[in-house]
Formats: C-alpha cells, structure tokens, sequence
C-alpha cells in the first residue's frame, strides 16, 4: 500500500489532545485528531469552548458537528474519520475511499465517499459523498484496530484475467 492512506497522524504530541481529560483524550487520538462536538462535551469540554476554538482557527470544522483539533492542513485520513463521524453508526467509507485506504487505489479522489443504511438521512456536502445501501455488508478495519470502518465491495478490486491452478 502506499501513499497517504499509510500515513497516520500522530496526534498525542499535540496540546490540545493532551489537555483534554480521559477517556476522551484515548477516543481523539484513535481518531487521528477527530472528534465530534457530542463527544468532546460528553468528555468535559465545554461547548462553548470547542465554538471559540472553532471561531479563531485553532480547530477546524470538517463537517456539522464533527471538527479536528488542529489549524494545520488536515490529512486524508483525519477527513475519512471525520466522514465517518458526521455519517454516524453503521457508516463505513465504501468504494474510492475504501479502495484507496486498502491499498487498490493510487490516489483517495476528491471527496471521502461512505455508505450507510438507506434508512439514515446524511446529506452530502462538500468533501463527502453518501451512498445509501438497503443491505450493508458488515465493516471491518483491515489495517489494524485503529483503521477506519471500511466496506471494500467486490466492485473496489477486478477478478483474475486466468485462474492459476496449484499442483
């Protein structure tokens, strides 16, 4: 696999992260720097202090309700978890954004694309696209237990031209 998708943030380092009070802090960094604005009050950060940081650039704002913790350039992998959070539960990157992170693409595409059941209302925006699925296959994270959900259907990867046959 090359490219970014390999690529995780480290983001232990950063003040921020390491200002906030467990368990919280652990979810940020799994999360590459990501988090939502639920998740960061559940953990003891004021709203209002996420709108301020939010307001004079110190984070960034990926999605309604979903931010990073940091005023830098965000990396692909930040803005796949930050889909991923503003998609809720049951949400998996699927197709390019799948594809690239396994290593099948060269490049992630323009926009982080994901897929969730048919029955949830996410509206696409810019820098995500929503597929709804009537039946989601299961997610697994092939990378490691800090991979990002992914659903990599049969369409990400092309069946053998000639199966090899093994004596």
């Amino acid at each position: 696999m090359t490219g970014e998708a390999v690529l995780r943030t480290d983001v232990r380092t950063w003040p921020d992260v390491q200002a906030l009070p467990e368990p919280v802090r652990s979810l940020v960094v799994q999360q590459e720097g990501t988090a939502t604005t639920a998740q960061l009050v559940a953990g003891g950060v004021p709203a209002r202090t996420v709108a301020r940081r939010v307001r004079c650039g110190r984070w960034q704002r990926l999605h309604r309700g979903v931010v990073v913790l940091q005023s830098g350039p965000v990396r692909w992998r930040q803005r796949a978890h930050g889909a991923l959070l503003a998609a809720g539960p049951g949400s998996a990157l699927s197709h390019a954004s799948a594809a690239y992170l396994h290593g099948f693409r060269a490049t992630p595409g323009r926009s982080v694309v994901v897929s969730v059941p048919a029955e949830r209302v996410v509206r696409p925006h810019a820098g995500l696209v929503v597929r709804r699925r009537r039946r989601v296959p299961p997610a697994w994270g092939g990378c490691g237990p800090w991979a990002p959900r992914t659903r990599c259907s049969t369409s990400c990867t092309r069946p053998p031209t000639r199966t090899r046959r093994w004596p």
